[in-house]
């Protein structure tokens, strides 16, 4: 039934003089046959070739007379010198994109001294090796020698012929027996970088290893070592920062369980920082986390502000960590005529890391034992506990760097500190495994 109708609204289209566009086949129901819905798109089909056609016939014949046609080779070659001048577009910007990147690592940019491009290239070179002068340092595992230059240390040993193998710079150097693990004071910076005339700068090459090619004695830097009277000459790569950054140390020897982790070393060469000892200038960043509840701070600029994440506050007591001295410049933190102005230094009331490390930059912070305590979350569950954390500056003479593994080799650390009392249901099972342990079981067995 259904192809017989098809069918006949195909005819009229087939034999007329004139092109006329044949009417709509009737729909199909769902259960037609294939050969029923073949057929109809045939019809569709031709319906849309008349009306192609018509509608070519009522816009005209088109003048091509005028227009070039190319043939398939034309075609051919025109794409190739396109695809040709294309790939040398991109060979000439990335060519550009690395002179000019050169050109920008040379010169220096405006207002940016030599020493920070140096300080930025020999990161670039050392990574995770590079230290500052006066930072302290540990000798890396497999290095059994280090340089000196005047040959005054004790145990030294003459280098043969190496003013002929290195070159004459090397004539008078000497090497002296080092232990992996020795610890000492970075005196002078190895010079990776130099600056050339014009102020552009220079840095080692690197190797096909990816480390730079050490040619000559400026390339190590000058250490002191503890226990050996002379200072000495080690590579680069020979030593690593310790503690380094991120890594575990205890701060309080009096109290081994009170654990801070470095965040980064700061240079007190600045005139402003106070120093106990002025020969000391090797001290850290540290931050740790401990528990407190509402009652237990207040916010220290603006005064009076309501305590959220990222408030910088004060203690009170009963917290045993509060400050005796109320508003005291002293352990913890400033009065708050200070505190505003230092947090209008910054330009936020809501502290975030970042904030928190320019804050410990601004001239106020110039004191040793000055604390910033920041609220780094609040419990969803019950609101009744803070999570705070503490950035202090510390001597490297207070620092027991903690290797991996501490929990294991020194109990008396591994203890729960007094804080845990603060610690309600919620925050206890996020942040705590087992049962607070309030004392060594070895030092305590009851």
């Amino acid at each position: 039934m259904h192809m017989t109708s098809v069918t006949a609204a195909a005819a009229p289209a087939a034999t007329g003089a004139e092109l006329v566009v044949p009417p709509l086949p009737p729909r199909l129901p769902n259960d037609a046959s294939q050969e029923e819905k073949a057929a109809r798109e045939a019809i569709m089909k031709e319906r849309r070739r008349i009306q192609k056609a018509i509608n070519e016939q009522k816009r005209g014949k088109r003048d091509r007379s005028e227009r070039e046609q190319l043939s398939g080779a034309q075609h051919r070659k025109q794409a190739e010198a396109e695809a040709k001048r294309a790939d040398a577009n991109r060979r000439r910007q990335s060519v550009s994109q690395h002179r000019r990147a050169a050109r920008e690592k040379k010169r220096p940019r405006l207002g940016e001294s030599f020493g920070s491009i140096r300080q930025r290239e020999e990161q670039r070179l050392l990574g995770n090796s590079f230290v500052f002068e006066d930072q302290r340092v540990r000798v890396c595992e497999g290095v059994a020698w280090a340089l000196v230059q005047d040959g005054a240390a004790s145990g030294v040993v003459p280098i043969h012929d190496a003013a002929s193998f290195w070159g004459p710079e090397w004539a008078s150097c000497s090497a002296v027996p080092v232990k992996a693990g020795q610890c000492g004071t970075v005196l002078r910076r190895a010079e990776l970088c130099v600056q050339e005339k014009g102020g552009s700068v220079s840095s080692l090459k690197l190797s096909s290893a990816g480390f730079a090619q050490i040619e000559g004695p400026q390339h190590f830097h000058t250490v002191q070592l503890d226990d050996v009277s002379t200072p000495v000459m080690l590579s680069p790569y020979h030593v690593q920062p310790w503690p380094a950054i991120g890594q575990e140390v205890g701060w309080m020897p009096s109290e081994p369980q009170d654990i801070a982790t470095v965040k980064y070393f700061h240079n007190t060469q600045d005139p402003d920082f106070d120093v106990d000892d002025p020969e000391d200038n090797s001290y850290y960043v540290l931050s740790r986390q401990f528990y407190a509840l509402p009652a237990h701070v207040e916010v220290v600029a603006p005064v009076g502000g309501r305590v959220r994440v990222g408030s910088w506050v004060r203690l009170r007591e009963p917290h045993p960590e509060a400050d005796p001295d109320d508003g005291a410049w002293g352990f913890r933190e400033p009065p708050p005529a200070v505190a505003a102005e230092m947090l209008s230094s910054v330009g936020r009331t809501e502290l975030t890391p970042a904030d928190v490390e320019r804050l410990m930059s601004t001239p106020q912070m110039a004191v040793a034992s000055a604390h910033v305590l920041v609220v780094k979350s609040i419990c969803e569950d019950c609101g009744q506990c803070l999570e705070l954390e503490d950035t202090f500056y510390a001597s490297h003479r207070d620092l027991t760097p903690l290797i991996p593994g501490w929990e294991q080799r020194e109990p008396c650390r591994f203890h729960c500190t007094y804080d845990h009392q603060y610690l309600c249901d919620h925050m206890f099972d996020l942040t705590h495994v087992g049962e607070c342990v309030w004392a060594c079981k070895e030092c305590d067995p009851e």
